[in-house]
């Protein structure tokens, strides 16, 4: 192999000479740095070679206008117009023109390199404050795979260096005290790998988690058996997919002996070619192979025995596989913590149990600025009736690479100071991390909590209740009224200013409609705690699985409507044989399609093709059934909490995959569905009420009769919200074609990348400059969303990489949805858009479902997911139409692979793998 030869140039330095010198932080960055102690302890690492931070300094200094240097975008991060100076310093970077000596470097290396270094080079960033104990930029600065030529080359430093000054970045330096940056760049030869992974040198799931504290702290209470996690894929690492391709898990004691391997079926992997990066697929009878083999982990097992000697902690060490076999070290750095999401502290629990199945995946930040600040304010005022203090510098709503959060500490802390409610019945409605955490927080709230306030908080608590009814009849009418103005509106008539009144008046109504569905939600709430609470007496261990059955049946259920009305359209497809046949064939079509949860980036509606083709169908009672659905249905859609997702009636494609699914079995009676779910609902409460003495059966009544009432009301408010957040996104679609009038620099669907504010600003003003703006957070919401989904709940900080959890014949999640079923899986990727692949009878599993999604319940024998609650209105509705459903099953969809039989026990909340 050729090497690169000695220069008189330090713009470019091999890192055998940095090893052998001294490799400094400060000037070759943490990332050159690691890899230089790589070197040193004898690691295999591939040639590399590094541009200091000096030419970094010297770019920016000489070629960014004064106040956009990286320490000034510090200093003024948390400022509102620091963000447009980010975007503005990115965009310069990424034009600028790289110093003579460095383009001339990057030639000589590409000449040298070519024709011995098939898949290229790896071009990543190495900033002065990365990998330093304390901070890590993980997941935010760019990485480049298969550069070649000078040009590449020098395209990919540019990148590189922009990646230091993005809106993540900056937020988090700042958050860390951090008060500037330089960044090195590290360029590497691309290996040949047939596998690549990630190798953690200390177990972090053994580390106690629930005191919170960083896990470089923790490592030394652990066993005394060391044990090594990998996540390893095929190629050179885990292809950028729909979550349906999941990595191996493995875990090794100090030996190199493994004590667990969970194989994935991992349909693609990532390769460099030609045409630069490209997944491709793996063989069918190779996709649950082992992507190591024992060689490899033998290896591995050396690497992390050499760490241990040096006596550096822990480390998670990048590694790749060549082809002809031998373990290749791309970055070595210490295990730390990702930081902690704003708002909380080492001992908060944040869970994705409560937003989750409303808001799948990365929200735009259009989203974002609409979303969270309402949560934040409805959940601190319905605290602050009560009288309940919330912990100081607490947040309801936490982001974690992008995506939504909940502050679990913070609400239980809030409702055990309410009087008379018990905050540790809703223990059994979350899973995951952080349980004796919360108890725990839960005893130290209750101190604060006055039992003075607890004849006003009963007397408030049934005033606000009683009027419920009332108030969204009324609501509703202006609803209406409200809707049918807006629809008849001429949105691009409207001069700028009369636009700007009509987005801040649509806001209000989601707003407004925010706040009577989170007091809906809670009524609903306190009426299940109540129940659970008089059946503990009698039914202590099964309070909470005894309450769910009694109340399922609710009836005339706003959530299920969807989905009842589909199954009619799904019957009279059945009948209209050319119709059936046009909807079949379409099947391997519309599965192609990218899926909902990640729409397409800057999509503003569906191709004219997607949108019309209901029409396509041939004439006949099928097409007619599908259009008046649309008509009564067509602003819903699967994750519609999200502004870019285009409903139903812009793209039906999604829609008509539920359809073809329901026609490849025979026709479901949804009515009957429903009347068999409240008849068996009936019969177990008259089972349960003559074990009850008189006054507590008549007390069971009530509150029967109190849930399913406020669950119808709070049903209805639910998709109040999603048709008014649709309005919004009617209008945001207005204000996005005006913006690319004024800025042809724009591409369709910019306004969706920015906040509320902005958006109202930017046509205020009819304001020309925004594309850099847009250019950085659209690249910064791709990035987040080609990372693999956090767990669903955590203490502290989140870990830097979410395992599977340990594998077995039986999963543990949470009752959804009562009865027993026995199935084959379809492993649904985030967004359902393989939702025509379902067959009837199968097991669904998903990462979480929308209640958008609930036609699905039709089709399928049971419903298995990763996130969600039993309370959540997905499980709701599965309890509604008798579909045995559990949640909170975690790793259920890295575990559980397509075809395998599952036997879904929704009485319990167990998954048994029956192949396993």
């Amino acid at each position: 192999m050729a090497r690169f030869r000695r220069r008189r140039s330090t713009r470019l330095v091999p890192l055998t000479v940095i090893a052998s010198g001294g490799a400094r932080r400060e000037e070759h960055g943490g990332k050159a740095f690691g890899l230089a102690q790589a070197l040193q302890l004898g690691l295999p690492v591939p040639e590399t070679w590094v541009i200091p931070a000096t030419a970094f300094r010297e770019a920016v200094r000489s070629d960014l206008p004064p106040g956009h240097t990286p320490a000034e975008l510090i200093r003024f991060a948390d400022r509102p117009a620091a963000l447009e100076r980010a975007a503005a310093a990115r965009d310069e970077i990424l034009k600028l023109e790289l110093p003579t000596d460095v383009l001339s470097d990057l030639a000589e290396l590409a000449d040298e390199v070519e024709g011995n270094s098939p898949w290229g080079l790896a071009v990543r960033s190495s900033a002065t404050c990365e990998d330093a104990g304390l901070t890590s930029m993980a997941g935010i600065a760019e990485t480049v795979l298969g550069a070649r030529t000078a040009e590449e080359l020098a395209d990919a430093v540019r990148r590189v260096w922009a990646s230091g000054v993005s809106g993540d970045a900056l937020a988090y330096l700042r958050a860390h005290k951090v008060k500037d940056v330089a960044v090195a760049v590290v360029i590497q030869r691309v290996v040949a790998a047939k596998a690549a992974g990630v190798m953690f040198t200390r177990d972090p799931q053994k580390s106690p988690s629930a005191t919170g504290a960083p896990l470089r702290v923790e490592v030394d209470k652990l066993d005394e058996r060391r044990v090594r996690v990998v996540s390893a894929t095929f190629g050179l690492g885990a292809p950028l997919v729909d979550g349906t391709s999941h990595p191996d898990t493995l875990r090794f004691d100090e030996n190199g002996e493994v004590i667990e391997y969970l194989t994935a079926n991992k349909a693609e992997k990532l390769v460099v070619g030609d045409d630069g990066i490209s997944c491709e697929p793996v063989p069918e009878n190779l996709r649950e192979h082992p992507a190591l083999g024992p060689a490899a982990i033998a290896e591995l097992a050396e690497i992390a025995r050499v760490l241990d000697a040096d006596g550096g902690g822990a480390y998670d060490v990048e590694f790749a596989v060549g082809r002809r076999g031998g373990v290749r070290v791309l970055q070595l750095r210490p295990v730390t913590g990702l930081g902690y999401p704003d708002g909380g502290d080492a001992s908060t629990v944040w869970s994705r149990a409560v937003l989750g199945e409303s808001l799948e995946g990365v929200p735009t930040p259009l989203t974002w600025s609409v979303l969270a600040p309402l949560a934040e304010k409805n959940f601190r005022s319905a605290f602050y009736a009560f009288g309940s203090r919330v912990p100081k510098g607490a947040r309801f709503v936490g982001r974690v690479h992008g995506r939504f959060y909940f502050n679990m500490s913070a609400f239980m802390q809030g409702a055990a100071q309410v009087p008379g409610v018990e905050p540790r019945t809703l223990l059994e409605l979350a899973a995951g991390e952080g349980r004796t955490v919360l108890e725990r927080q839960i005893e130290q709230s209750k101190s604060k909590r006055s039992l003075a306030r607890l004849p006003f908080t009963v007397a408030r608590l049934f005033t606000e209740q009683a009027r419920l009814g009332d108030e969204l009849a009324r609501f509703e009418r202006s609803g209406e009224k409200f809707a049918r103005w807006l629809a008849e509106m001429d949105l691009g008539i409207l001069p700028d200013d009369a636009l700007t009144t009509t987005l801040r008046e649509v806001r209000g109504f989601v707003e407004q409609t925010g706040r009577l569905s989170l007091r809906c939600s809670a009524a609903a709430l306190a009426a299940h705690l109540g129940l659970k609470t008089v059946l503990a007496r009698s039914t202590p261990v099964t309070a909470e699985h005894v309450a769910q059955a009694m109340t399922a049946g609710v009836g005339d259920l706003e959530t299920a409507t969807a989905g009842v009305a589909l199954a009619h359209v799904v019957a009279i497809a059945h009948k209209d044989a050319e119709a059936r046949a046009a909807l079949l064939a379409r099947v391997k079509l519309l599965d192609g399609n990218a899926p909902f949860g990640e729409p397409a980036l800057f999509g503003e509606t569906a191709p004219l093709d997607q949108a019309a083709l209901p029409d396509q169908l041939p004439d006949g009672p099928a097409k007619r059934a599908i259009l008046q659905f649309l008509e009564a249905y067509g602003d819903r859609g699967i994750n519609e909490s999200e502004l870019i997702t285009p409903r139903w009636r812009e793209d039906p494609s999604t829609l008509l995959s539920i359809v073809a699914a329901g026609l490849r079995g025979e026709p479901v009676d949804p009515d009957r569905a429903l009347s068999m779910a409240r008849a068996l609902a009936e019969g177990r409460a008259h089972q349960v009420e003559e074990r009850l003495p008189y006054i507590e059966r008549a007390l069971v009544r009530a509150l029967v009769a109190r849930y399913r009432r406020f669950t119808r009301l709070r049903a209805r408010m639910r998709v109040w919200l999603m048709r008014t957040l649709g309005m919004l996104r009617t209008v945001a679609l207005d204000v996005d074609r005006r913006l690319r009038r004024i800025d042809d620099a724009l591409r369709p669907g910019a306004a969706f990348f920015l906040t509320f504010d902005e958006m109202v600003d930017a046509i205020s003003r009819s304001r020309s400059d925004l594309a850099p703006l847009v250019r950085l957070r659209a690249a910064g919401w791709q990035r987040d969303s080609s990372r693999p989904d956090p767990p669903g709940s955590f203490v502290g900080a989140p870990p830097s990489v979410a395992f599977a959890p340990s594998g077995g014949a039986v999963l543990h999640g949470l009752p959804g949805s009562g009865g027993v079923v026995t199935g084959r899986a379809r492993v649904l990727g985030s967004g359902l858009g393989r939702a025509a692949t379902l067959e009837p009878g199968e097991v669904l599993v998903t990462r979480t479902i929308d209640v958008g999604a609930s036609p699905l319940f039709l089709v399928a024998a049971g419903v298995v997911t990763e996130l969600g609650s039993p309370l959540s209105h997905a499980a709701i509705v599965a309890r509604e139409l008798g579909v045995p459903a559990v949640v909170a099953a975690a790793g259920v969809t890295r575990l559980v692979r397509d075809g395998e039989r599952l036997r879904v026990d929704g009485d319990r909340g167990i998954v048994e793998r029956l192949d396993a």
